[in-house]
């Protein structure tokens, strides 16, 4: 979890304090990778997500809007 609010940080400020710097495009695929990391380590984590998402319709229709 903790790695994953810290890719979110990086996203973020790559938007907002750099503005249209190659550094922005670094930021958010370290970002990503982050999180990409995590769901491979942690598959279940992954799979709890869906089904948690999809549980009810009214869940997949606030998710999907």
């Amino acid at each position: 979890m903790v790695l994953l609010l810290v890719a979110k940080l990086m996203v973020d400020a790559g938007r907002t304090k750099l503005g249209h710097s190659p550094w922005v495009v670094f930021f958010s695929s370290l970002g990503l990778l982050f999180s990409r990391v995590w769901f491979t380590i942690s598959p279940y984590r992954l799979r709890d997500l869906i089904a948690w998402s999809t549980a009810s319709e009214g869940r997949i229709r606030l998710l999907c809007g």
